[in-house]
């Protein structure tokens, strides 16, 4: 599981052999280095982070203060790689990693990173919200789950249910989703339900299961019966015409 708020990922870069040879020759070499990290998306390009080796600084764009780092001491070695950090959905699409040094130039671009936001979510959890018509309404829910996961209810040997549910998820402002479905349970049916939210990117699902006694069912029945009850009590009080 991964949660949007934690997240740190690494876009891995590292120099060909040429390069990082005279980058090895000398600890000043690194003087000359030069590394942008651009994120490039249909309406604009950004520049997340830029390492100025002449005057050791490194800059961000606003969106990224605090949340990006290189791995400063191990430009020798060829890695200028990115640590990005608190990720979120927004982060996401195509990474392209330029370094010059001397009169070197080279750089790479990487689809869909990072891999990172592919979030699992939380446990799912089943809450019983109210008796509907002759049955009884159960309310599946879980949150923070990338991309939008599969939900489905499903019956005591695994398959899926024929009751019909009802799903409500929503989006946040972070580009997670929180997952709400209900359905309704008649009497009669298979008595245990279970909810399976499925991550199909992550190959991965969160499940919970009730089963439900023949009280709850009688429940629904007598609090159908009781509101009948007294709705015909309030007539007879009511609008019954006078016997006389």
């Amino acid at each position: 599981q991964l949660i949007y708020t934690c997240v740190q990922a690494t876009l891995s870069c590292h120099l060909v052999w040429e390069c990082k040879q005279e980058l090895c020759s000398s600890q000043s070499n690194t003087e000359q280095i030069t590394v942008q990290w651009t994120l490039s998306r249909p309406s604009e390009k950004i520049e997340v982070s830029i390492y100025d080796g002449k005057i050791k600084e490194e800059r961000q764009d606003g969106r990224y203060v605090g949340r990006t780092q290189f791995f400063q001491n191990e430009f020798q070695a060829g890695n200028v790689s990115l640590n990005l950090k608190n990720v979120v959905v927004s982060d996401k699409g195509r990474y392209t990693c330029s370094v010059s040094f001397g009169n070197w130039y080279d750089e790479v671009t990487k689809q869909n990173a990072p891999a990172s936001l592919i979030s699992g979510g939380s446990e799912s959890s089943i809450f019983l919200e109210n008796y509907a018509g002759r049955g009884i309404g159960l309310t599946c829910r879980s949150e923070g789950w990338f991309p939008e996961p599969q939900v489905l209810w499903l019956d005591s040997k695994g398959q899926i249910r024929i009751e019909k549910p009802t799903a409500i998820n929503t989006r946040t402002s972070g580009g997670i989703f929180n997952i709400e479905s209900s359905i309704n349970i008649e009497p009669g049916a298979d008595n245990e339900i279970s909810c399976k939210i499925i991550n199909n990117v992550l190959k991965t699902a969160s499940e919970s299961r009730v089963q439900i006694s023949g009280e709850c069912m009688l429940g629904s029945v007598t609090l159908r019966m009781s509101k009948a009850v007294a709705w015909l009590m309030r007539w007879v009080l009511f609008y019954s015409p006078p016997l006389w």
